[in-house]
């Protein structure tokens, strides 16, 4: 059942994404994706790991479901948000993306601690807000660069 859960929830996180008209150029999603990708997996890495702060499960359809979150539908949610923030033209649609975001990832690792998926050993959803407050700032600091330096290099974006 978890599984099936968390298919769902990715197949609604990339219709979503696929079906919104992004503000981003292709190669500027490709760009975010995999460097906020690459950001997750090492941090997961890093303190599941390494430092043992958080357990990650052994049992193999809810790794699964812990694969599907990790390298799926944490970094198109991000990247999804960084589109809405750059398409919107007032402030308070900004914010709002931003803590929708905030507000739907905390729930699904929530919602990983329910299933099983995530035991945390001194960590908190606290540091987790933290974290997912990095990603996002991540995310659009990446795409304010990349930008920049595809007009440097001029390439229309």
């Amino acid at each position: 059942m978890e599984l099936a859960i968390y298919i769902m929830i990715t197949w609604v996180i990339v219709t979503s994404f696929t079906l919104y008209k992004q503000k981003l150029s292709v190669v500027e999603n490709l760009f975010i994706y995999m460097i906020v990708l690459m950001v997750i997996i090492n941090k997961i890495t890093l303190f599941s790991l390494n430092f043992g702060y958080v357990e990650t499960t052994k049992d193999s359809v809810l790794y699964l479901s812990h694969l599907l979150s990790r390298n799926v539908v944490i970094p198109l949610t991000l990247l999804f948000c960084c589109n809405i923030f750059y398409a919107a033209k007032k402030q308070i649609i900004k914010y709002a993306s931003v803590f929708i975001t905030i507000t739907l990832l905390l729930s699904l690792e929530k919602l990983g601690i329910y299933f099983g998926i995530y035991t945390y050993k001194n960590w908190s959803l606290l540091i987790e807000l933290l974290f997912l407050l990095l990603y996002i700032l991540l995310a659009l600091l990446c795409a304010k660069w990349f930008r920049k330096r595809l007009r440097k290099d001029g390439i229309c974006v």
